[in-house]
Formats: structure tokens, C-alpha cells, sequence
């Protein structure tokens, strides 16, 4: 079985208290998962954790920065590979500094099987739960909150019974586009590859996860972009699963990508959306 690519280079963290709050607080979300136990973590057979003995599931901690002003954030750049046919992620990597991550994921009729590469996706969500664990407090950063990627992850953890877990640990999410866009706007391209090229030099290898992980760091700090989220500037698991929820109804184009942003934003996710999915797409 193939492991993780982990790289630990900073000092180790504290291990977190412990601390019973959902990850989101509106029930719909987490009507079936907080009433159930998260799944007991078994160890793979190659170890992928080095920094410290605590496991995902004894990790938690608070869904907001703000719940605790004493404690500060990590951000964590975030890439993912997604198949386009199938909507299911196929590599995974993040970094926070010289701390990284990455790993391959197989699907029933990938190559990745035939040639005994990557791992199935349990284990993948459950390695990148340990990578997350070894970091305080984490944020992470995504190019873009709302492309494909961020909601086939939440899938992928819902599918796994990782995603309490998941929103236990991550504190939320940084839209690097949206920042840029503020910091910058009217800038000739927002293009992540034209970016990297004009403040960098860099050109974007987008056949690496881990290589986009660690051009969205540089291309952060060289812009300046914040080293601790703002208050309005962070996007949420709430979020995320509005925009998960709603996506089935813009592909149908019962609704336009840009209502479901401004719903996803407010959170609005009603009991009768589900309804709606189940009715109108097969």
C-alpha cells in the first residue's frame, strides 16, 4: 500500500482539548451525524504520523477562529485532482510551510489499482485527517471555494464517515480568488497560472497537486495576503454544505451558479432542498 507523502520540519503541536461542538449548527446538516459515533481510526500499516500519538478523532476543537481570540490560526494551502466524469477525487495534497502532504487515491477502474499505486478513499480521508491533526487550528486555503473540488471532498468524507470529524477539526476556509480579487481588482487575469507567471516568474504544474499546493503559499505571501483570516473573510462548513446541496440544482439549471453562491453564503439550506434534489434529478 502506497503512503502518504508527510514532511514535518516545524515543532511538534500541543495536543487540543477535547470539546463537544458540532460543525455546524444548523440540524439539518448535522441531524445524522451528530447523532451517531464517529468510526474508530485503525492505524495503517506503513505509519503516517510522526509528530504526535493523537488521532484524529480525539482532535476536536471549536468551528470558528473567533471561539477562542487566544489561539491563533494555521492556514493550510489545499490542492485536489478531481475526475471529471466521475466527480471523485484522485489526489489530495497540502501544505503548511515545509509541512506537506500528499497522497493518491484509486477508483474501481483506475490504473492506479492494476499498477498496486494509491490507496482506496477510506484511507485516503483518513490519512488526511492525521495530516490536519498535526496542525493547530487549521485553515484551510483553496483557489477557489467554489469550484468542483472543495464539495467532492465533502462527499468523499460523507461517503467515508469522516466528516464530523473533518468539521470538528478544520476551522474553516479561505477563498484565495475572492482575496485577490479585493486586493487587486481589475487585474488583467485572475487566472492562477497568470498570476503565478506575473508575480512569480513560476509556471503552474498542474499535473502536481503538491506543486499547485505550494505555488497557492507562495503566490499568497508575495501578495500579502493575510496571515490570519478577518473576520467576514472566512468561509465555513455551513458554507460548504449549502453549496454541496444546492450544486445537483444548477447542474439540472433549476438554479444559476451564482444564486447558489449567494445562498451557500447566507447558509440557507432548507429541509425541503433535499426534497426538491430528490424530485428533479434521478
Amino acid at each position: 500500500m502506497a503512503t502518504p507523502l508527510l514532511r514535518h520540519n516545524t515543532p511538534p503541536a500541543q495536543p487540543w482539548q477535547h470539546q463537544d461542538i458540532k460543525p455546524c449548527g444548523f440540524h439539518v446538516i448535522t441531524h445524522n451525524e451528530a447523532s451517531s459515533k464517529p468510526k474508530d481510526s485503525k492505524k495503517p500499516s506503513s505509519p503516517t504520523w510522526s509528530r504526535s500519538g493523537t488521532s484524529p478523532h480525539h482532535s476536536t476543537g471549536p468551528t470558528s477562529p473567533w471561539d477562542d481570540r487566544w489561539e491563533l490560526s494555521t492556514l493550510v494551502f489545499l490542492s485536489l485532482k478531481v475526475d471529471q466524469k466521475t466527480q471523485r477525487i484522485t489526489e489530495v495534497a497540502a501544505t503548511n510551510g515545509e509541512n506537506t502532504f500528499k497522497m493518491l487515491i484509486q477508483s474501481p477502474e483506475s490504473v492506479l489499482v492494476l499498477l498496486s499505486q494509491g490507496v482506496t478513499m477510506e484511507v485516503g480521508m483518513q490519512n488526511l485527517l492525521w495530516y490536519l491533526s498535526s496542525i493547530p487550528r487549521p485553515v484551510l486555503v483553496t483557489y477557489n471555494f467554489w469550484a468542483l473540488e472543495l464539495p467532492a471532498l465533502f462527499k468523499a468524507l460523507d461517503a467515508t464517515g469522516r466528516k464530523v470529524d473533518f468539521c470538528h477539526m478544520v476551522h474553516g476556509y479561505m477563498d484565495m480568488l475572492s482575496l485577490i480579487k479585493e486586493k487587486r481588482p481589475g487585474a488583467p487575469s485572475y487566472k492562477l497560472k497568470n498570476l503565478l507567471q506575473e508575480h512569480l516568474g513560476q509556471q503552474l504544474n498542474s499535473c502536481s497537486t503538491l506543486a499547485t499546493a505550494k505555488a497557492l503559499q507562495e503566490l499568497w505571501w508575495a501578495l500579502e495576503l493575510p496571515a490570519q483570516p478577518e473576520v467576514g473573510t472566512m468561509l465555513t462548513h455551513c458554507n460548504l454544505q449549502s453549496y454541496t446541496m444546492l450544486l445537483p440544482l444548477v447542474h439540472e439549471k433549476l438554479l444559476t451558479r451564482k444564486a447558489a453562491k449567494t445562498l451557500a453564503r447566507r447558509n440557507l439550506i432548507l429541509w425541503r432542498v433535499k426534497e426538491v434534489v430528490k424530485a428533479t434529478v434521478p
